[in-house]
């Protein structure tokens, strides 16, 4: 998803931005020409439609995107990926009004927040399970039971009595 969303964003095609050295002092190039990238990308439209017909549609949406086909063409397009004020979903909202699937799909993806509070509230989990108490636990028993705890926490926001009671309580 990562991938995709990163070559559904529309400054990464410019030449303002291109022209700009990338980290390490390397020429940058758009995404579609990293194959690694592009694979990611064709993996995710197949997971996200399982439909070959929809799956299709959206790829040939996306090469019209890659390759400034109609719409993403014109002046307005360009003008709009280089405003700051224009973010990549309100861009997605009013440039790709004539795809609605791959408009739908970019708007989607490039909607999600960015967190990592998901990966800090396993470790904070992996530390209470794996403590000085504990330290003999072998990695893999130490996994299983965050795996467990974790899961254990999803099904009680479901059941709020279940968690204070029962054979799973905490």
């Amino acid at each position: 998803m990562h991938a995709l969303a990163h070559v559904l964003t529309p400054k990464y095609y410019e030449p303002a931005y291109l022209n700009i050295p990338a980290p390490g002092g390397g020429k940058r190039v758009t995404p579609d020409k990293d194959p690694e990238i592009m694979d990611a990308v064709f993996d995710a439209i197949e997971a996200l439609s399982p439909d070959t017909e929809m799956s299709n549609m959206i790829r040939h949406q996306l090469y019209d995107f890659i390759l400034k086909v109609g719409r993403f063409s014109c002046n307005f397009a360009r003008e709009d990926t280089k405003d700051p004020k224009v973010s990549v979903t309100k861009w997605w909202h009013f440039h790709g009004i004539h795809i609605p699937e791959l408009q739908s799909v970019a708007i989607k993806i490039l909607s999600q927040p960015i967190s990592t509070s998901s990966a800090e509230r396993v470790w904070s989990t992996y530390s209470f399970i794996h403590n000085v108490k504990r330290n003999r636990l072998n990695s893999h028993r130490a996994d299983t039971l965050v795996y467990i705890h974790s899961n254990l926490r999803l099904l009680s926001r479901y059941n709020e009595a279940a968690y204070k009671e029962g054979p799973n309580r905490k």
